[in-house]
């Protein structure tokens, strides 16, 4: 579906979403200190996303796995994301 490789976290969304746009500007705020980038597909535009995710989204993934759907704390979602290496 959506590849995810090193620091990369996808967003699943929709044009005019109260609830992505909130996610996208908290997300936006907290990923740069945490050395994380966001990739963002909109559902309506993929028809396989738009079957798999319906209605529910905002989405935001870790590869396969689903980091928070919904209305959830992006801050919360985030922490379950191992961004602290040891270098």
């Amino acid at each position: 579906m959506c590849p995810v490789t090193g620091e990369r976290l996808v967003l699943l969304s929709r044009r005019h979403c109260h609830l992505c746009e909130n996610v996208r500007e908290q997300l936006a705020e907290l990923l740069p200190s945490r050395a994380l980038t966001l990739q963002e597909f909109d559902v309506d535009e993929d028809p396989v996303l738009r079957r798999t995710y319906g209605e529910r989204v905002p989405v935001l993934l870790c590869g396969t796995e689903i980091l928070g759907a919904g209305r959830f704390d992006p801050l919360l979602a985030v922490a379950r994301w191992p961004s602290q290496r040891s270098e």
